[in-house]
């Protein structure tokens, strides 16, 4: 007879870290030593590590959430988004994904009485879900913050492990942006920073998690000079980079000849900045290495006539890039007049144009194994 062949725990752990998510969930009624070790802090960082390049992509659409791989949609759009696929029902709110974790975003709105706002976290992969944040409430009467004016950010400080949510408000009375964050142990939502008078702006309300930072775009006034030693300010845009580990803001500047106002979006592992040039060009640039201003290299420059999208005048955001190929040749936009989706080759400068007005929007994400709770 033969010995049963017995492998170290180690071993066990090293295998099962490149198992996907979903076979992983299968595996914990293997053992119960095997349910605890696939939890741990340690093996759920490896196993994201070890699962960074397998990138898949949310879809959501009118009726539910489903999943893909992001290689598959680039491919061959039409044969994955398709009923079968779905993961969740469409009653979560996909606002912020971080690792594998989704921020949904919830509002209470009162006209000219207030505005609330709360947060919930969701593993699209484990199917786990965080109990509600505490409300934060805006009171439009006698209140100090502007409650027409705030952006939001979610992210992760891999030093202590934790996923943060971080609120900008414009403080009216004071004149000046305050940040709150709420995360895990707390009871509240917490003063973390105040910043000066440089008001949030660009079209979106969500910031880009990216280096263990939140990046918005921000106008930051500039003295300038005239004569007789008079001075006066212009506002140029910069980003506003907000340090998750220290709770420190510093800013980082734009590519050079941003002749429109832009917007952030991360593309593979870059920070990325797009704009509209002159009504003709949609414009796309990547941060190459993270927080050096002079890393920033165009990735593309096409008229919206090879992409066949009509230009309205009323529109400030004609068209916005959503995810992008590993290689970086294929990239998924999205036509912000009708609403239909557009896979972009460069290598050929071939064009395919795909309309499903069931679908709202997609988040490229990894599936992992962090928990969503708030402890």
């Amino acid at each position: 007879m033969f010995a049963a062949l017995v492998l170290p725990e180690e071993l066990i752990m090293e295998i099962l870290s490149f198992i996907p998510v979903k076979a992983l969930m299968r595996f914990r009624c293997v053992s119960k030593p095997w349910n605890s070790s696939m939890f741990t802090p340690t093996f759920v960082k490896l196993h994201y590590q070890r699962s960074s390049r397998n990138t898949h992509v949310l879809i959501e659409s009118k009726y539910a959430i489903s999943s893909c791989s992001l290689h598959h949609l680039l491919e061959e759009p039409s044969s994955v988004i398709k009923p079968g696929r779905e993961i969740a029902e469409n009653n979560y709110n996909v606002s912020m994904v971080c690792k594998g974790l989704v921020c949904m975003l919830s509002f209470d709105f009162l006209y000219k009485e207030y505005l609330e706002f709360w947060v919930q976290l969701w593993n699209p992969a484990t199917r786990l879900m965080s109990e509600e944040s505490p409300r934060f409430r805006i009171c439009e009467k006698n209140g100090k913050f502007d409650v027409s004016n705030q952006r939001y950010g979610f992210g992760y400080n891999d030093q202590s492990d934790i996923f943060k949510v971080v609120v900008v408000l414009f403080n009216t009375e004071a004149q000046q942006m305050e940040v709150i964050s709420y995360y895990s142990g707390d009871k509240c939502w917490k003063k973390i920073l105040t910043l000066s008078n440089y008001p949030i702006t660009g079209h979106e309300m969500i910031g880009e998690f990216m280096s263990g930072t939140i990046n918005w775009l921000v106008d930051r006034p500039k003295l300038c000079s005239h004569h007789q030693g008079e001075t006066s300010t212009t506002d140029q845009m910069e980003i506003l980079s907000f340090d998750m580990k220290n709770e420190t803001c510093i800013y980082m500047s734009m590519p050079s000849h941003v002749d429109s106002e832009p917007n952030l979006k991360v593309l593979k592992d870059y920070l990325c900045l797009y704009y509209d040039h002159m009504k003709t060009h949609l414009v796309v640039w990547l941060m190459k290495e993270y927080g050096v201003d002079k890393s920033w290299t165009q990735l593309m420059n096409i008229s919206y006539e090879h992409l066949q999208i009509h230009v309205p005048i009323n529109l400030k955001v004609l068209c916005r890039p959503l995810c992008m190929s590993e290689d970086e040749d294929v990239l998924l936009l999205k036509n912000c007049e009708f609403f239909f989706f557009i896979v972009y080759n460069k290598i050929d400068n071939r064009v395919n144009h795909f309309d499903e007005d069931h679908l709202s929007s997609f988040h490229q994400y990894v599936p992992s194994l962090f928990f969503p709770y708030w402890n």
